[in-house]
């Protein structure tokens, strides 16, 4: 039957298929096309001239590379033969074309001016998405790959096997009398549908279509399967079990998902009693983090960052050491970064909380951990293989591994069959630890790290295979820094071919923090013989650059003077200390603070480590709260705690340096006239810095390896505050209660010292110990909450009074103020930023500062440039 189109569409067709434009539109639109071709163009090629082609991001680079590696076909041919030299020129070329492709996206001037205003008005005018990142209600944001997954095509897909893979691990493990339990981590969108689409009912869990017969055919193949789902959607009722502007579960859902699965763990298998161990609780904290998709939506992370705080409970062991993970545990957990979420520092929501952590909490038992941020289909699967075939013993006393994964990974992973099926390290070499060696050699492959702001990860490492300049040289394997908070290292422009030479560090001596990061294989490194190793971690070891470049791995701008060079330098290593002289450690955020110039007003957004730039001036945050308490009657007092160098210069190394420091910190210096802007704007400021500097013939006032004030200096600031209070129109002293001070010895371990791993650096203070009789005994200072005077802001406010990682109690802040008043005070202080989670937590109190007639803000000076959350506004008193 032959189909007549009706009236309508023959209508359509003549209409459409005679369109006709005139002339001058079709030269119009003619020019417009060529005129916006030129200004990309040469928008691109000025950008290049005027910053340097970095990190293989710009055309030419990338080009000339393709030409290089195709120009090396006849050499090629010759040494390998036709087809092995086709193959290896074919995947040269290939991966610089990837990087041409990816280069062109991250490298462009147009990407972040362009495409952030772009995004914040299709999400938030229009609410649309991109592939990357949904828009939900009410601020929710889904990942693309894990909702494509739910109402994708049924699992498994033709392209992967997960089911086969599983199997044979399972039966892998099998032969060494191991089991294997699978947790497949539900995606969002199955527990918040009714956050993504508002028709969607109560109590629907979304699964993709194939979930069910996957999980049937899994467990009749004898793979037992834990699946956290069940309780997950019952927690929801105590609050969100998964982030609203991130991939991964919430702390709650975490600590459910550990709670359930050890109950688990316990029904089915049977641990020796021998290996239980005590593990509690730590100190409780408050993270704040603009989640993965929030920066995945908004590449640029001045604008429209939007950030979750919640509150995380680390784990730590019976003598209050933060928890680690044991080789040897019976139970050994695999994962990706819903095993690293909470654990990692580097994806922003803070460490010691994560799942093996509670996991061995809930089993009062230790837990081995291998876990890398993404590619959980494969990638701690193939890292333990590797380890066990190479001589890393990981499975001699492991009963029972755990592997974790996300399910989005049946449907996009990659399910690379597995490695050293037999799991045996039956004529391995035992690995070699602390042999640094240094090797020349040329570039045979290297792999690329994802585009910026394309993966919930900021960092990645790269891997680089290195044929040595030798003869007889076998091929070796390194890793190095690829992206550092996404941004591109030079390690990125290394080609195919080139020649370099680089310090190497086994592998071993720096897996234990650096195996989870996200990291990118390159075709070829399964084949390596011997172990791995590791270039370029300044946080393990400063190395020298590679002999093709003038420095370290560059990750940002250029910079000039002295204090920034090393700052860059350090930053760029991921090292947090600069030795000084006499044992004197300076924290890096410290000096960089006092480098910046002016950070605030239209300078802040500039210099601010504030994650959304609203919240990057800390003028306007400070203002606003003064107001607020004044309007209530309450005196604000702003008590910044001057930088270590600012008092303490002379114990730099190197006379530049310490010259530098002092001009920054003098009179003229950006943080001593943001004081005056502050006082000119009606805010009281208690300033220490000149004090501190006309009396320091005592004690000093400074840890020389922590990066607090000395006891000494907490006693002296005290003694400043209180007469500041005391001189306050309407203040009425109180008489002493009863309250007695002994001085005597304390000896610490600085956080800086614990940096820099300086395992063995202790230093010895002297520690006045303020008590209060009670009962016939010396009992310590109680905080009261019915104080009128309020303490608040960071760990300042913390050391030498909160004891554990704050060294002691009953000689911090509070109670030398307490001391001082003839009164205790009342306390609201964090471990972390004091800029603007303390006021959060003053306004979740509800009070509205009810009977406070004197709030002291007490924070590291640094916070004005370093805090990453921000100086928000926070209406603590509507």
């Amino acid at each position: 039957m032959t189909h007549r189109p009706t009236h309508r569409e023959a209508q359509a067709e003549a209409e459409i298929g005679h369109t006709v434009f005139g002339r001058g539109v079709a030269l119009g639109m003619c020019v417009f096309f060529l005129l916006t071709l030129a200004i990309l163009l040469g928008g691109e090629l000025l950008h290049r001239r005027a910053d340097g082609a970095r990190g293989g991001a710009y055309v030419l680079d990338a080009t000339q590379a393709v030409l290089r590696s195709a120009g090396q076909l006849p050499s090629q041919v010759k040494s390998e033969g036709l087809w092995e030299g086709l193959g290896h020129t074919n995947r040269a070329v290939h991966a610089q074309m990837d990087a041409l492709e990816t280069g062109l996206q991250m490298g462009s001037p147009w990407r972040l001016p362009l495409l952030t205003p772009m995004n914040q008005w299709l999400s938030g005018t229009l609410g649309a998405s991109n592939a990357n990142v949904y828009v939900g209600k009410e601020d929710w944001l889904f990942y693309g790959p894990a909702l494509r997954h739910v109402v994708g095509p049924p699992i498994p897909t033709p392209s992967n096997d997960s089911l086969g893979v599983l199997v044979a691990f399972q039966a892998a493990l099998a032969e060494r009398g191991i089991a294997l339990v699978v947790v497949p981590v539900p995606s969002k969108v199955s527990l918040y549908p009714e956050s993504f689409h508002g028709r969607i009912g109560d109590g629907v869990v979304p699964r993709n279509q194939g979930y069910g017969a996957w999980l049937k055919s899994l467990e009749a193949a004898g793979v037992v399967v834990f699946d956290p789902t069940p309780a997950l959607v019952e927690g929801k009722e105590g609050g969100p079990v998964y982030l609203r502007r991130d991939s991964h579960w919430s702390p709650r859902g975490v600590e459910y998902c550990a709670e359930a699965l050890s109950e688990f763990l316990d029904a089915q298998f049977v641990f020796s009693d021998a290996t239980r161990r005590a593990y509690r609780r730590g100190s409780p904290s408050t993270v704040a983090y603009r989640g993965d998709l929030a920066a995945m939506l908004y590449p640029d992370p001045v604008a429209g960052a939007l950030v979750e705080e919640w509150p995380i409970l680390p784990v730590e062991d019976s003598d209050g050491n933060p928890w680690q993970p044991e080789v040897g545990s019976e139970v050994l957990l695999l994962g990706d970064s819903f095993t690293n979420i909470y654990s990692q520092e580097g994806l922003g929501w803070g460490t010691g909380a994560g799942l093996a952590e509670q996991l061995s909490l809930h089993l009062q038992r230790p837990v081995d951990r291998i876990a890398q941020n993404d590619h959980g289909a494969y990638a701690a699967r193939h890292r333990l293989q590797d380890a066990v075939s190479k001589g890393e013993e990981r499975l001699a006393e492991t009963g029972v591994v755990v592997y974790e994964f996300a399910v989005r990974e049946l449907s996009w992973g990659d399910w690379k069959p597995n490695r050293n099926m037999a799991l045996d390290r039956e004529g391995a070499a035992p690995l070699e630890r602390g042999v640094k060696q240094t090797v020349t050699g040329r570039v045979r492959a290297r792999s690329l790290p994802p585009a910026p702001r394309s993966v919930p990860y900021k960092d990645c490492l790269i891997s680089v295979i290195l044929e040595p300049d030798l003869p007889d040289g076998e091929a070796i394997l390194f890793y190095t820094q690829g992206m550092v908070d996404h941004r591109w290292t030079t390690a990125t422009t290394w080609n195919v071919g080139d020649l370099i030479t680089v310090p190497l560090t086994p592998w071993t001596d720096v897996s234990n923090a650096l195996e989870s990061l996200n990291r990118m294989a390159v075709e070829g490194e399964e084949a390596c013989e011997g172990a791995p190793w590791w270039y370029g971690d300044g946080a393990v070891d400063t190395q020298a650059a590679p002999v093709i470049h003038t420095g370290p791995l560059e990750v940002g701008k250029d910079v000039g003077a002295p204090l920034e060079v090393l700052i860059a330098q350090k930053e760029a290593a991921g090292e947090m200390v600069i030795p000084g002289q006499e044992n004197w450690l300076y924290f890096v955020p410290e000096l960089r603070s006092l480098s910046v110039g002016a950070f605030w007003g239209e300078s802040a957004p500039t210099v601010s480590r504030a994650r959304n730039a609203q919240w990057a001036d800390p003028l306007a945050a400070i203002v606003d709260f003064n107001r607020q308490l004044a309007a209530a009657g309450v005196t604000l007092l702003v008590v910044p705690v001057p930088a270590k160098a600012a008092v303490y210069p002379e114990f730099l190394d190197g006379e530049a340096l310490t010259t530098t420091v002092e001009e920054q910190a003098g009179a003229q210096g950006a943080h001593r006239r943001f004081l005056q802007v502050l006082r000119s704007s009606g805010v009281q400021i208690v300033d220490l810095q000149p004090l501190f500097e006309a009396s320091r013939e005592g004690s000093p006032y400074y840890c020389q390896t922590d990066t607090h004030w000395s006891p000494a200096g907490a006693a002296l600031a005290a003694g400043e505050v209180a007469k500041t209070i005391r001189a306050l129109p309407g203040f009425v002293a109180t008489a002493n209660e009863g309250y007695s001070a002994k001085t005597e010895e304390l000896v610490i371990h600085g956080d800086l010292a614990a940096l820099a791993g300086m395992t063995d650096s202790t230093e010895t203070l002297p520690f006045t110990r303020v008590s209060r009789a009670e009962g016939g005994q010396l009992v310590p200072v109680p905080v009261d909450r019915k104080s009128p005077v309020l303490l608040m802001g960071d760990s300042h406010n913390l050391v030498f009074h909160a004891g554990g990682d704050m060294h002691a109690t009953g000689g911090g802040l509070p109670d030398h103020l307490a001391l001082e008043l003839g009164r205790a005070v009342d306390l609201v202080a964090v471990r972390g930023s004091g800029a603007t989670t303390p006021r959060i937590n003053l306004a979740r109190r509800g009070d509205q500062l009810a009977g406070k007639n004197v709030v002291v803000w007490c924070f590291a000076a640094r916070e004005f440039t370093e805090s990453v959350t921000g100086w928000r506004a926070i209406p603590v008193i509507p």
